[in-house]
């Protein structure tokens, strides 16, 4: 084993991505990388030996950055039977140091390493440098996470903000919300702000029959096994597709109140970032005026939200960046 090695997973309900790192060569070249699909294996132990049954070298350092709360160095894979424990990975695997991390805490920690090409700028505003950055990614769920100044560096933080109560800010939101609530009995940011939101939003908004897709998107929706892809295609590709349309301009618009609300809380002077899966996609519709409206639609302090810069994180995989410099600079 070598303590120049640096084992890095990205742990997901769907896709387990790993890679092994050198402090020397740094993270933009892996000494192995593999990604696996999580419902083939019965835990991540399998994953890893498989793994490093073909790497060439052998990490004694490791970190996880993985799709749920991480508590005392716990944790449960969203939308998978695994369990993962920090101190039985040690031990199987011998590993001298290992972390587990919420995925977005790794994200986060990528965010002062990122390139201009990493980047979308959405609002430019005026960076500060040592200011608090939040990171908001809408994707299967919704994720939250920030990183302060400690005085020497950047710490990653994570939040679980993504399951707070969400609240309607317009009637359609209104009755989005009411829709939502007789069904759920409760309704959080997630259920109107991740890939599941966009579902919620098409169907409410069919229900009122706000507006029509033509029939051959409309049947390709309702026929979809994750229909929120579809709508999502549906309404960057074609312009009569008016409910497509509005549900994801519904989404942005939320999107941008639910931003303005975290960069208010966290006070993230240093920056705004979206990332998860939708933002990317949806580059189009947040270029839009409608965002940075919703965004900035806090009153007196509108003028403080409208210097604040906003970006889209476009790197393929920021998690595993951000997981591999928090091992770097520890």
């Amino acid at each position: 084993m070598s303590s120049d090695f640096i084992l890095a997973g990205d742990i997901g309900g769907t896709k387990t991505h790993l890679a092994i790192f050198s402090k020397k060569a740094g993270v933009d070249k892996p000494v192995a990388d593999e990604k696996y699909q999580s419902a083939q294996f019965r835990s991540l132990d399998e994953v890893i030996s498989k793994f490093l049954d073909t790497a060439k070298c052998k990490p004694r350092c490791a970190v996880f950055a993985v799709a749920g709360p991480v508590v005392c160095g716990k944790a449960k894979i969203t939308n998978l039977p695994w369990f993962l424990d920090e101190k039985k990975l040690k031990k199987k695997f011998s590993f001298s140091t290992i972390r587990l991390i919420n995925d977005l805490v790794g994200i986060a920690a990528s965010v002062p390493f990122l390139k201009q090409s990493d980047m979308q700028t959405i609002n430019k505003g005026k960076v500060c440098k040592k200011g608090t950055i939040a990171v908001v990614a809408p994707g299967t769920g919704l994720g939250i996470s920030y990183l302060f100044w400690n005085g020497g560096k950047f710490i990653a933080h994570p939040s679980e903000g993504g399951h707070a109560g969400f609240s309607p800010e317009n009637r359609l939101q209104s009755g989005l919300f009411r829709y939502l609530l007789s069904k759920n009995g409760a309704v959080s940011c997630e259920n109107v702000c991740s890939g599941p939101g966009i579902r919620n939003i098409y169907e409410y908004l069919k229900t009122i029959d706000y507006a029509k897709d033509p029939k051959e998107i409309s049947s390709a929706i309702e026929t979809a096994i994750d229909p929120s892809p579809v709508i999502t295609q549906s309404a960057l590709k074609s312009s009569n597709a008016a409910l497509s349309v509005k549900t994801i301009e519904t989404f942005i618009s939320i999107l941008g109140k639910i931003a303005g609300n975290i960069a208010l809380t966290f006070f993230a002077i240093g920056g705004l970032y979206l990332s998860g899966g939708i933002p990317k996609i949806v580059l189009p519709f947040l270029k839009e005026k409608g965002f940075m409206e919703s965004f900035m639609g806090k009153g007196p302090i509108s003028t403080i939200l409208s210097k604040i810069p906003v970006k889209v994180i476009i790197h393929t995989n920021p998690a595993l960046i951000g997981s591999v410099r928090m091992i770097m600079d520890a």
